[in-house]
């Protein structure tokens, strides 16, 4: 009896680590870098990526047989996000996007009415990954790198697991444990992938929004201490100034930023001594100053 509860145990392990090793793979990650995080030996790691090949072609196979999602998943012990994805393998982008029921809006306006139930888990400020979708769609191709340097809720990744783009996530904020999500401070400066991404996704905290110090959103419904919302108003764009110079000075040519961000005015304060307030125009002026040029603005209401 003891013998069947610890291979159980093992065999569950097994199938666990076969599950990051196959999202990993499919984001980017080189074999090396996933055994290095998985602690395990690189040709486990090769022996993984085998096995899973196999239960990709099984996947499909039943996929095409009308096996439902959820179904599939509860069978190969996976993620519903993951069998999705290799369901969508060798699909061109509008095809994705009409498999996860996102009509494209090739319009200067987006509308998303909720999040969608495969990207991101529930986080403060989490975007619909529909957004991201479209950023995907509009500006990047298939294969391309994406960066998210604050990866939060995980949409970013898991768009790009569903639009066939390789991605790295970055965050201080690890309460979702995600696998995909590496710890990194952006205050520390801007990780080494970026001189390789051909998009940043960026979602900061918006200005004093959202704000664990702030009374009414703290906790686990909050921001963490250390968030950047907690600074002032001169704190706040100073630190958002030197983020987009050193951005710019270590992306590469031709990389897109994707910034995503809201006004915040003077109504929304607190207290009479509160600042002016932080529009998309400052945003656009550090942007400028730093040495990007502005091609698109997209109101997300």
């Amino acid at each position: 009896t003891v013998y069947d509860w610890v291979g159980h145990i093992l065999s569950r392990e097994r199938e666990e680590r076969r599950a990051k090793v196959l999202r990993l793979s499919m984001l980017g990650w080189t074999q090396e870098e996933v055994a290095a995080l998985l602690g395990v030996a690189r040709t486990t790691v090769t022996g993984d990526v085998k096995n899973c090949e196999t239960a990709k072609s099984d996947i499909k196979r039943l996929d095409g047989e009308h096996i439902g999602r959820h179904e599939i998943a509860r069978r190969f012990n996976l993620p519903p996000v993951l069998v999705e994805a290799i369901t969508l393998e060798g699909l061109d982008d509008a095809e994705r996007m009409k498999r996860l029921g996102i009509k494209i809006q090739p319009y200067d306006v987006w509308q998303f009415p909720s999040c969608h139930d495969l990207m991101g888990d529930n986080h403060p400020g989490r975007v619909p990954g529909e957004l991201v979708c479209h950023v995907l769609y509009f500006f990047t191709k298939p294969g391309d790198l994406v960066v998210d340097p604050m990866a939060g809720s995980g949409t970013t990744l898991d768009a790009c697991l569903l639009m066939g783009r390789k991605c790295r996530g970055y965050d201080i904020d690890h309460r979702h444990e995600r696998i995909d999500i590496e710890r990194h401070d952006l205050s520390d400066g801007w990780p080494e992938t970026v001189g390789k991404a051909s998009l940043i996704f960026w979602d900061p905290p918006y200005y004093k929004k959202m704000d664990a110090g702030s009374g009414g959103h703290g906790g686990s419904y909050g921001y963490i201490e250390g968030s950047v919302s907690r600074l002032n108003r001169g704190e706040y764009l100073d630190w958002f100034r030197s983020a987009f110079e050193n951005l710019y000075a270590t992306a590469r040519p031709g990389t897109k930023l994707a910034f995503l961000m809201s006004d915040w005015d003077e109504e929304n304060a607190k207290r009479p001594e509160d600042e002016e307030g932080i529009f998309l125009w400052d945003y656009a002026d550090l942007l400028r100053k730093a040495g990007w040029r502005l091609i698109r603005q997209i109101q997300v209401p």
